[in-house]
């Protein structure tokens, strides 16, 4: 086994003070390199967000659009099915009941004990309720009514109509 070449302390010395200033010169280039690379990105997402941002929005008005032409032509459109298929989406409409749970409920389920819809957080549970019976339901003074739902899909790929 070859033994080390025996470093006196001054070359010790010499040599760490060397490595610790290399370290730190590039330490500070990297952190350089680092602020230049965020103000870039920041001036590219800048740039970026000026366009992407008034396509967002236009986006949401299509989408408060479509579904404003869905529920006014619900009657035309889902007449006798759920989903209307087209080249560049789904329409999709679905009925179903939706439980109105009044301000008092919370007390008036520990008033009768109901004790598995209770959150610890002292809320109700929605899911549970709505899978009352209407019989239950009245004993808080909630109600079930009826609920439509309306939403689309948007195809990636459209297809030839």
């Amino acid at each position: 086994m070859k033994k080390r070449p025996e470093i006196n302390l001054s070359e010790a010395k010499e040599r760490a003070e060397s490595l610790l200033g290399d370290m730190n010169d590039l330490q500070e280039v990297a952190e350089r390199l680092m602020a230049e690379c965020k103000e870039a990105v920041a001036r590219v997402t800048k740039q970026y967000d000026l366009q992407i941002n008034p396509l967002i929005e236009m986006i949401r008005e299509d989408e408060k659009g479509l579904l404003s032409l869905m529920k006014a032509a619900k009657g035309v459109l889902f007449d006798e099915t759920d989903i209307v298929y087209l080249c560049n989406g789904n329409l999709l409409h679905a009925k179903g009941d939706h439980v109105t749970i009044p301000r008092d409920a919370l007390a008036k389920c520990k008033e009768q004990n109901f004790t598995d819809v209770i959150k610890t957080v002292e809320s109700l549970d929605r899911e549970a309720i709505e899978k009352w019976t209407d019989e239950k339901l009245f004993l808080i003074g909630a109600e079930r009514k009826p609920a439509e739902t309306f939403n689309f899909e948007i195809k990636k790929e459209t297809s030839a109509c």
